[in-house]
This record gives C-alpha cells, sequence and structure tokens, in this order.
C-alpha cells in the first residue's frame, strides 16, 4: 500500500511540472491564460484576430476566426514544442 501511495504522489507531482512547464512555455510566447478556464489559453495576432488554443488531456486544439491567426501560432509556437 505504501508504494502505491508513492506511486500516487509522483504522478501528482508529474502533473503539476508539466502543467507550469506548458504554461511558462505559452506565456513566453504570448499567449494570456483565461481566468476562468486553466487550459484555455488566447493570443491576440494583429488587430483583430484571436487565436485560442485549449489543452485538454492530450489533445491540443486551436481555434480562429480565419485561417492566418492559426498559421502564425502554429510557426511562432507551435513548431518549437
Amino acid at each position: 500500500m505504501c508504494k502505491l501511495k508513492k506511486f500516487v504522489y509522483r504522478l501528482e507531482k508529474l502533473q503539476r511540472i508539466w502543467n507550469t512547464t506548458i504554461d511558462e512555455f505559452f506565456r513566453r510566447n504570448g499567449f494570456i491564460r483565461c481566468h476562468f478556464a486553466y487550459n484555455v489559453y488566447v493570443m491576440v495576432v494583429g488587430t483583430v484576430n484571436i487565436v485560442f488554443l485549449v489543452l485538454y488531456v492530450d489533445e491540443l486544439l486551436i481555434f480562429s476566426k480565419n485561417v492566418k491567426g492559426i498559421g502564425h501560432c502554429e510557426e511562432e509556437t507551435l513548431w518549437r514544442i
């Protein structure tokens, strides 16, 4: 039972480390973390284009009004991961 508790604790610690690392990465590259949903990041590209990036378990979803915003997001940040 003690080994199981240690294993679960290590998993929780790894999740915190991953979350902190990915959060710092996105913030360094111009994304702002949403205050209401911690898995949503927002980036303003140009004057009118907004890019939403959603992290869910092992998925990364990108939403934008036009393709240029997604292209900018991919060029600037996602290829560095």
